[in-house]
Order: C-alpha cells, then structure tokens, then sequence
C-alpha cells in the first residue's frame, strides 16, 4: 500500500460528515481519491461537502440519515453496498453535547445525548461490523469518543457519561473483533474548533477554553495518519495524554486541580 494514498482503492464511511470533524475527516480521505460515503442530517451541507470531495477526486454518495432511526441506519448501509460493495472504514463520529449542571439539564437535551452518542454510535458499528466479518481483509472501525471519555468534567455530567460508554464499548468489541481483521480505534479530542459548542449552546469563553482549541483539521490528519494501524485510542492534542493519567494514577491531585478549575471559571 502506498504510504501516501492509505484509502487508494478503498470504500470509507464518515458519519457526522456535514461539519467540523467530519467534514474535515470527508476532505481528508476524499484527497486519496477513493470512495467515500457522507452521512448528515443537513442536506444543503453534506451536498457541499459533496462537491468538495468530487473536486478532489473522490467517488462520493452522499445520504442525509437520522441515524438515531434504526430503519435509516440500516438503510444507508445497504445503499452503500449497493453502490460499492464493500466497507473498509468506517469513521463514526456523529455525536452531540449540552452544558449544564444536572438539575438544570433538560429532559429532552439528556434523551437526545444518550440516542445519539450511544445508541446511534453502536448500531452504525453493528452493522459496521456485520459487513467487515464477512470480507477477508476485514476494515477498520473508528470512533469518536473524548477526553470526556477518559475524565469526568464537572457540568459535562451526561456528555461524559455517554462518551464513557462508548470507550467501554470499543475496548469490549476489540476483543470480540479481533479474529476477524476487524480493527477498532477510538478518538478522544479535546475541545475543537467546531460548531459542536453552538449546537450545544456551550460557551468556550464561559469554559475558559478558547485559547485551547484544536483546529478539525488536525483532528482529521491525525485520524488519517492511524488507518489500518493497530492502534488502541489516540488522544489529540497529545498533552491530554498526561490529563488522563493522572486521573487515572493519581486521582486526588486530580480532584485537587479540578475543583480549583471548576471554581475560577464554570460557576
């Protein structure tokens, strides 16, 4: 394989793919001229996307899904091995997330988190993996979790939980996968440069972060750069590696830092 086109000659499906990440990871794949398969729920965004790739030389289908519906999910997995037989990657990234304390969280705001981070995010891998068990050079399951996903964050309460799940989820279906040349990979960014924080009516100034945000173009290079390795989680940007560490190793000195971070800036 050339080191330079990973994605030659290959099917890749990006959900989520209208914007941020997902637009930028659909541009990225779509410059090695393969075959790609967007997955939004803004029409009039995932055409642009669309044309943007074509201009790079991508095969491209494009289909607007809800894909907390179980039907459209299935669907748009059908239309995509009607239309090119087969699924190498699969880039699982759509996903939402609300700000506040729990009490102040509305109901509908909560479903809404739990549907599509968890829900959508396992049925897409279901049917991901149903398709690369049966073809011999298995494919490679990516999905975006968080640094959430890794530490807990204070008004982040029900975003972090489903973020937990999910890496639970992927760590447990690497093992099950594993036989089959089914790769899994999960991303954990941290705050990125996105309108994920309008969708969410999340303020990064009232979170003190926008001076610490990840451009999606990174993120998507960075994903880019894991295809087909058999790597575990890839933290971005890195330095969120020592974060999660020492939540893990030395989870008083974390509390120490974060209840002095939850004083000065989110109350």
């Amino acid at each position: 394989m050339d080191p330079v086109m990973k994605l030659s000659q290959k099917v890749a499906l990006i959900t989520g793919a209208s914007s941020g990440i997902g637009r930028c990871v659909s541009l990225r794949f779509a410059s090695d001229k393969c075959k790609i398969v967007i997955i939004g729920r803004s029409a009039d965004k995932l055409n642009e996307v669309k044309e943007l790739s074509k201009n790079l030389g991508a095969d491209v289908l494009a289909i607007q899904a809800d894909l907390t519906n179980d039907d459209e999910v299935r669907s748009l997995f059908s239309k995509t091995l009607e239309s090119f037989g087969r699924i190498d990657v699969v880039f699982n990234n759509a996903g939402i997330g609300y700000v506040n304390p729990i009490v102040n969280l509305k109901e509908e705001e909560i479903h809404k988190m739990i549907d599509t981070n968890i829900t959508a995010m396992i049925m897409v891998t279901k049917y991901a993996a149903e398709q690369m068990k049966k073809q011999e050079n298995g494919g490679h399951i990516l999905i975006t979790s968080s640094i959430a996903g890794l530490i807990p964050v204070p008004q982040w309460s029900v975003y972090c939980s489903t973020k937990w799940a999910i890496t639970g989820f992927a760590e447990s279906i690497r093992y099950e996968l594993a036989k089959s040349k089914v790769l899994v990979t999960t991303i954990h960014p941290g705050p990125v440069k996105t309108d994920f924080f309008i969708r969410g009516n999340i303020s990064p100034e009232k979170l003190s972060i926008q001076n610490n945000m990840t451009n999606p173009e990174d993120v998507a290079e960075a994903v880019y750069k894991i295809l087909f390795t058999n790597k575990k989680r890839v933290i971005i940007p890195k330095y969120f590696t020592w974060v999660s560490r020492l939540y893990k190793f030395f989870p008083n000195a974390f509390d120490l830092i974060s209840k002095k971070y939850v004083k000065s800036n989110l109350y």
